[in-house]
């Protein structure tokens, strides 16, 4: 379920999908989230250099089907980064 959370958080903000892709700990961390090891290797396998820029990209395109105007009101909120996701659209 930590996973689904995250991707569902990535999909809504494109400062957090960044992050998760390059630092999945540490986003998983923000949302006070606590990863097993098996759950970092498969985030790690699905954000692979490789496939990293096609996900990215279909999370903008989600991102534009959910969210129509910025800031988006399912953005998670993130204790002590409140405007960390405020620019997404």
């Amino acid at each position: 379920m930590n996973i689904l959370t995250l991707i569902g958080a990535a999909a809504v903000c494109e400062q957090f999908a960044d992050l998760l892709f390059n630092n999945p700990a540490k986003a998983a961390q923000l949302l006070g989230l606590v990863l097993t090891q098996g759950d970092l290797k498969q985030l790690e396998e699905v954000f692979n250099g490789e496939r990293k820029s096609e996900i990215f990209q279909q999370l903008k395109q989600l991102r534009g089907l959910i969210c129509h105007h910025p800031p988006c009101t399912l953005t998670p909120v993130i204790p002590g980064l409140e405007d960390f996701c405020k620019q997404a659209a």
